[in-house]
């Protein structure tokens, strides 16, 4: 894979609207592998009172672009593994932890959920902001 193959992806999962008017059509997925998809992201990073999960996140549209740009190799190794990971009742994921495909799919619902809004919302994070004057350190041992 080319590097610029790598921004074309990032830049196709960025554009993606986190909050849907309409319902996500998966591009790659089917229905069924989408919801099997959706259900096992929710069950790694779920909603709580602290916030919403990786359903409210978006994380399985953006999983679904990340396949659908993805080479052949790849693509098969998303739709085989979440195939063999369907079969695991989602109580029972956690047992999962040494598989390489669960290793991979944890990694990418921590990384699409903490770039959307919803994890952005999650710790606090309010984007860059510049400044004009930049304090320093104010201990009296520091001055």
């Amino acid at each position: 894979m080319e590097r610029r193959d790598v921004f074309r992806i990032l830049a196709a999962g960025a554009a993606i609207p986190i909050a849907h008017a309409a319902p996500y059509k998966p591009r790659f997925f089917s229905s069924s592998e989408y919801e099997a998809l959706d259900r096992i992201c929710e069950a790694i990073i779920p909603k709580d009172e602290e916030g919403g999960g990786a359903h409210d996140a978006g994380v399985a549209a953006y999983i679904d672009t990340v396949a659908f740009h993805a080479d052949p190799r790849a693509r098969e190794s998303w739709r085989n593994g979440l195939a063999s990971l369907s079969l695991v009742p989602v109580d029972r994921l956690a047992e999962q932890e040494k598989d390489p495909f669960f290793a991979r799919l944890k990694a990418i619902t921590i990384e699409a959920f903490f770039n959307s809004t919803v994890g952005c919302e999650y710790v606090g994070y309010k984007g860059n902001a510049g400044r004009l004057v930049f304090p320093g350190c104010t201990h009296p041992e520091h001055t």
